[in-house]
């Protein structure tokens, strides 16, 4: 399903097959990353439609100029629900999603049953030489990202001895060089790592490093008021990993001391990408919190 706004052309995932009797979470992706993050994210009770997604554009099967900061990203979205019936949304944004799911919720435009916080915080703190990679080359920054935002990344099924992955056209050996989503690179050490993270970087396989590098920039740049923070009177609660290094605990705590009402949920030994890390454990405690809402 799409829906035009401006000049942008929006994927709504699932939407399409929403029952309006039950209720639906939609979630934001984080920098690069499109709808296909909430493929495994599973809510098992019968109250739930599958797990709703926005493609920002011009990510995943979204078109149209690339928006330069978080409040851009925030205005869109807020404009292609404006005639959605959003009574039964549960607000979700993972990482730059989760920055675009805040400034939705304190410009208290659109009313949801609840506001959660994917593995982000505000202020973002995006260090110089994740920029610089996303800058000069993807497979370098996504390096970067899987280095410090996976703990223990699931393994993956090979579909022939070492090398590629079920159903991908990635990672065909050619001499001493292997195929990845972002062109041929040599490997070293770690194929079998780097085999074990198709998954996660197959995610950010339809970007480009402008598309990235903009992302991280605008998480970079953007900030919320004290009075945007404190003037909010609705709860915001907030998932993370344990072993986040991109999104530490200690900011969440410093960023929900201003805020009315807030809560903290932590998940034992995952990193930032838990809906890949373990999307059947963030699959269940998401229930668990949206559940409380019925």
């Amino acid at each position: 399903m799409y829906k035009k706004s401006n000049n942008s052309n929006y994927y709504l995932h699932n939407f399409a097959s929403i029952d309006a009797n039950k209720d639906s979470l939609l979630m934001i992706p984080g920098a690069g990353m499109d709808h296909r993050i909430v493929k495994d994210i599973k809510l098992v009770s019968a109250r739930f439609n599958q797990t709703l997604a926005i493609d920002l554009p011009p990510h995943g099967y979204s078109t149209g100029p690339t928006l330069k900061t978080i409040e851009d990203y925030a205005e869109g979205v807020e404009e292609v629900l404006s005639d959605v019936d959003i009574s039964n949304f549960h607000l979700c944004g993972h990482s730059m999603g989760g920055l675009i799911a805040l400034r939705i919720a304190f410009n208290q435009k659109l009313k949801f049953k609840s506001v959660n916080i994917l593995n982000s915080s505000a202020p973002m703190f995006v260090g110089t030489a994740l920029l610089d990679d996303a800058r000069k080359n993807l497979d370098s920054a996504m390096d970067m990202l899987t280095t410090y935002g996976v703990n223990q990344p699931p393994k993956a099924k090979a579909s022939g001895p070492m090398f590629g992955t079920k159903g991908s056209g990635f990672y065909q050996k050619k001499s001493d060089l292997i195929n990845t989503p972002y062109g041929s690179k040599k490997i070293i050490d770690n194929l079998d790592n780097e085999v074990d993270l198709y998954d996660l970087k197959k995610l950010f396989n339809q970007i480009t490093k402008d598309i990235l590098s903009n992302d991280l920039t605008a998480c970079k740049n953007f900030s919320l008021s004290e009075t945007d923070i404190s003037s909010y009177e609705g709860l915001v609660t907030f998932v993370l990993g344990e072993k986040d290094k991109l999104i530490p605990l200690k900011y969440v705590e410093k960023f929900c001391e201003n805020l009315k009402s807030a809560e903290i949920k932590v998940l034992d030994n995952l990193s930032h990408f838990t809906f890949y890390e373990d999307p059947t454990k963030l699959s269940e405690e998401l229930g668990k919190l949206l559940s409380r809402d019925n």
